[in-house]
């Protein structure tokens, strides 16, 4: 696992520790305007070419309405739908309009009087769209030389029932690897090419029933999307009937038959965030690609490469004592679970912890035993306690949640702290694990890593000190399979160091097309406050 560094700061004080997808727009039927204008179309033939439709001639009598207004007239009497990034339009903003067999194009102009903006007819959606900025060595690498339009979902995921967000619910493309996690707040942001408005979404989580529905429905700005409990219903003497360490040496005996027999390289968002007494002092992200080998014991040689960072820290600070998180990205590689099975998961260990059955719940519409565990007595250096889920089906290990027992936090200092000055006391307070595998055809795919930790710190002469807590996070945006090669020994990152040594300086609107983990709000107003904003 990673552990802290802790490094002292000479400073004044040394003895303290210091848009929218319209097809689903509601009738415009009732609206009181509705009387004095209409949306007429001149000798629009249906077999026009896609390419033409932009430039169909329309009249709309003389009037003054919002953008969406005019959005929602042109989607009547056109059937064609719009697709755009909420961000760059201003849908409230009033407009005169008064068009008399004028060009679509023309008309799209001169209500959003913005020349960056560029439209696409794709499918029977208007995509409206500001071309991604093309670096000129890039330039090769492109198909052809059509703008490249990425589209932005954004939306927020809530138990149906109270209302509660749901934290890391996956959002993803049917049958593809492309997307994204939400965060602790439920919130998500989703990046999309224009590619993709034909496919459809999944929004699921464990113990929820998912939800399908085409990429357009969820291209009408912010949303909250609602998810209904799947519960179960069981009699506990048949989960009894299950010897929960027959099924757990089946699984690891089913490795091979469901996790990857070649190498893939995963593309994902990475974060480090430290923080002291409930203020963050640093955040560290960064897009990553992994080049992970077969899943076939014994396992050795994945490697990890930063293909773009960046940093944001307290740098004023008048603290005397520094805290940084060594081998965060090595971390990543240890925590997948299945490829380097942890104590409680190997068969020698198995007499030093207790497990049992506890429950069915469904992920995804697989049925998961979930199997619960924690260390015996007698067996001091079983530390972990925490779930596993199995899928019914193939004994597949699909998530595993689990954290150092409260009660054995003493026996894991050696664990966290690499590295303190002998003055200084540490004492973790807590370590939570969360790994999850996302089904991609008939194999399982590393989908998501979080771990949190906790200490206080204090010099020797302090009665209380101050509590420092990390938080390191890996979510899978995209995976690939096919003719997979490892790394350049100069591109590799160097995993076992500190992660923050290695990327640039905050800068803002920095991801492009990348997918990454929306930052939750106490985390983007300290990011903007540490950025200098």
């Amino acid at each position: 696992m990673s552990g802290i560094a802790l490094t002292y700061k000479p400073g004044k004080n040394p003895t303290a520790l210091s848009h929218k997808a319209t097809g689903l727009f509601r009738s415009f039927r009732n609206s009181p305007v509705l009387f004095f204008f209409a949306l007429i179309l001149s000798q629009y033939d249906p077999a026009i070419g896609q390419d033409s439709l932009i430039y169909q001639r329309i009249t709309i009598r003389d009037t003054t309405l919002s953008v969406q207004q005019v959005f929602q007239l042109i989607s009547k009497y056109t059937a064609l739908n719009f697709s755009y990034n909420p961000e760059v339009i201003d849908l409230s903003k009033t407009v005169h309009v008064a068009a008399e067999n004028e060009s679509l194009h023309s008309i799209l102009d001169r209500i959003l009087q913005d020349p960056a903006l560029e439209y696409r007819i794709i499918g029977r959606q208007i995509v409206i769209f500001k071309p991604l900025v093309i670096k000129q060595h890039d330039i090769h690498t492109l198909p052809d030389r059509n703008p490249v339009v990425m589209l932005e979902i954004k939306g927020r995921i809530l138990d149906r029932h109270n209302r509660d967000p749901i934290p890391f619910a996956n959002i993803y493309l049917v049958g593809k690897s492309t997307g994204t996690i939400a965060n602790l707040q439920g919130d998500f942001l989703l990046k999309l090419s224009s590619d993709h408005l034909q496919d459809s979404l999944v929004v699921s989580s464990m113990g929820y029933e998912k939800l399908i529905m085409p990429v357009t429905y969820f291209m009408s700005g912010q949303q909250d999307y609602y998810l209904k409990t799947d519960i179960i219903p069981i009699q506990e003497v048949i989960i009894r009937k299950k010897n929960p360490l027959l099924l757990l040496t089946n699984a690891i005996e089913n490795i091979r038959v469901n996790y990857p027999l070649y190498p893939t390289l995963l593309t994902s968002f990475y974060r480090e965030i430290i923080s002291k007494n409930n203020r963050i002092m640093s955040v560290s992200e960064a897009i990553l690609q992994t080049y992970k080998t077969a899943y076939i014991l014994p396992v050795t040689g994945d490697q990890i490469k930063i293909i773009k960072g960046r940093k944001t820290r307290e740098i004023n600070s008048s603290d005397t004592l520094i805290m940084k998180l060594k081998a965060g990205l090595n971390t990543t590689l240890l925590l997948d679970i299945v490829k380097n099975l942890p104590e409680f998961l190997t068969e020698e260990n198995f007499p030093a912890y207790s497990y049992q059955m506890t429950d069915i719940i469904v992920n995804d519409q697989d049925d998961l035993y979930v199997i619960r565990f924690s260390p015996k007595e007698g067996y001091p250096r079983a530390i972990y306690k925490g779930r596993i889920f199995l899928n019914i089906q193939n004994l597949a290990i699909t998530a595993v949640e689990f954290e150092v027992d409260p009660l054995k936090m003493e026996e894991a200092t050696d664990m966290f702290v690499l590295k303190k000055p002998r003055y200084i006391k540490v004492k973790p307070q807590m370590a939570q694990y969360r790994v999850t595998f996302r089904k991609i055809e008939d194999r399982y795919y590393l989908n998501l890593i979080r771990c949190e930790t906790s200490f206080r710190v204090r010099y020797k002469n302090q009665l209380f000190g101050s509590v420092y807590r990390t938080i390191l996070e890996m979510a899978v945006t995209q995976i690939e399979n096919n003719d997979i090669e490892r790394f350049r020994i100069k591109e590799a990152a160097r995993s076992q160091e500190i992660f923050m040594e290695q990327i640039t300086d905050y800068e803002d609107s920095f991801w492009d097309e990348f997918n990454f983990i929306k930052p939750e709000e106490p985390l983007e107003e300290a990011m903007k406050r540490l950025g200098g904003e």
